[in-house]
């Protein structure tokens, strides 16, 4: 199941329809793939109404057209505040990463499997044998 970039959310229904359809159209326009999210009053609400779906990145727009990035599944990123104007720009890096570590994850596991399968592959186990007269 491929996992959905991100959903665009607000605490105020207003904004939510229409900055928010307006960051999702804009996310579109760019291959981003994104979801409106449903309404919410605080951001536990919004994780337990999301709770299982499978998002990258969680945008929470907020007042003064600032943007609130949550990264998702990682706790070594920090929550990001920034315009909505450098969503775009923030966001194409960190899916370049996420492509890639998810890339080198799949090519170690498909590695590991092959060598698993051949029976050893490339890892030489040694036995020492010794003949007791």
């Amino acid at each position: 199941m491929r996992q959905c970039d991100g959903l665009v959310a607000s605490f105020d229904t207003a904004l939510l329809r229409s900055t928010g359809v307006e960051i999702l159209q804009q996310l579109w326009a760019h291959d981003i793939s994104a979801e409106l999210a449903k309404d919410a009053r605080s951001p536990e609400d919004l994780l337990s109404k999301h709770r299982d779906e499978n998002y990258s990145w969680i945008i929470i727009i907020k007042q003064d057209s600032m943007l609130k990035i949550k990264t998702m599944g990682r706790s070594d990123v920090a929550d990001v505040d920034i315009p909505s104007s450098q969503l775009l720009a923030w966001l194409r890096p960190q899916i370049r990463e996420r492509d890639s570590r998810v890339a080198m994850k799949l090519r170690g596991s498909a590695s590991q499997a092959e060598s698993t399968a051949s029976g050893g592959g490339d890892r030489v186990s040694e036995q020492e044998v010794k003949v007791l007269v």
